[in-house]
């Protein structure tokens, strides 16, 4: 049934005739130029793998064993939970302060210092806050004492700090007298904004402003100027400006806005008046009314500027 077969410089081989069936696994032999088909023939000194045990192999090699969390049960109180208690703690802290500080001695009111005031005293803005000393710093209504304050009409606005941990001090912005309204024997006196600051007999060094449609009714202190006169007040801010650039400001008395074609510039000092047509060239028009001034700095008279300067030139005339 077995053939041996010896050969020189070769190993025994029992082989065992079959049919092949897979080409892959056959081997040829240089020697006997024969095929071996290594799957279906038994070679003395190799030991054949089943199929089933090379898959069961190559299976093992290629799969890792799969890894397996292990939940870990959940202890005492949960996330949510504790972030919640947290929340209540510093609520409650923050009340026990609060209360400490509302009723405690250290933060009883002790000073009021005022800054930034000019025009009105520490101790009229002091009374008008009505702040009461030994009174909690924390009781203190800013709404309140900022309404009190700026019923000054000289105030225009404030800043209330407390400096722990008994010191409150008022910060206080003033508006500035610019202008005076003279009605009667009284003058009221504005600011670039039109607001009435005061009302007074006595008469301080600010330009005059003539001329004025506000009725003498109106004319209250905390209120502001009509619209049509606040108007006119822009274009005067204008004069004013331009003037004080070319250094002829502090000759102007006062201004005259009952004609917004024809504004009168008062030179008390200089015994002149210039009428002064606003619409154009402005600036043009203020330097000829300064080299005016300058050469007829000895006679009393009128400066006409009222014109357009292309058409016409400036002219002084002398008055009798």
């Amino acid at each position: 049934m077995f053939k041996v077969k010896k050969e020189k410089n070769t190993n025994l081989v029992y082989a065992k005739k079959k049919k092949v069936k897979n080409k892959k696994n056959r081997t040829f032999d240089n020697q006997n130029n024969k095929e071996f088909d290594a799957d279906n023939e038994i070679i003395i000194g190799i030991t054949k793998i089943p199929e089933k045990t090379k898959k069961k192999v190559k299976q093992k090699k290629r799969t890792r064993p799969k890894r397996t969390r292990i939940k870990k049960k959940k202890r005492g109180v949960s996330k949510k939970g504790g972030r919640i208690i947290t929340i209540l703690i510093l609520i409650m802290i923050i009340l026990a302060t609060l209360t400490i500080a509302l009723y405690s001695p250290i933060f009883n009111i002790s000073e009021i210092r005022v800054k930034g005031n000019n025009k009105v005293s520490a101790e009229q803005i002091i009374s008008l806050s009505q702040i009461k000393l030994n009174k909690s710093i924390f009781k203190i209504n800013k709404r309140q004492i900022t309404h009190n304050i700026k019923a000054n009409s000289y105030i225009e606005n404030l800043q209330i700090k407390r400096i722990l941990p008994n010191i409150i001090e008022l910060d206080i912005k003033e508006r500035v007298a610019t202008f005076m309204l003279k009605y009667e024997d009284n003058y009221a006196y504005i600011n670039n904004q039109g607001f009435i600051l005061e009302i007074s007999t006595e008469k301080i060094d600010k330009i005059a402003i003539e001329g004025f449609k506000t009725k003498k009714k109106d004319i209250k202190t905390g209120e502001r100027i009509s619209d049509e006169d606040l108007e006119s007040l822009g274009q005067v801010l204008k004069i004013v400006e331009v003037c004080s650039s070319n250094d002829i400001l502090n000759i102007v008395s006062g201004i005259d806005i009952s004609d917004r074609n024809n504004y009168i510039i008062d030179f008390e000092t200089e015994n002149k008046k210039a009428y002064l047509d606003y619409t154009s060239n402005l600036t043009t028009k203020i330097l000829y009314i300064k080299g005016i001034l300058q050469r007829e700095k000895e006679y009393k008279g009128e400066i006409f500027v009222n014109m357009d300067l292309n058409q016409s030139n400036p002219y002084f005339r002398e008055s009798v």
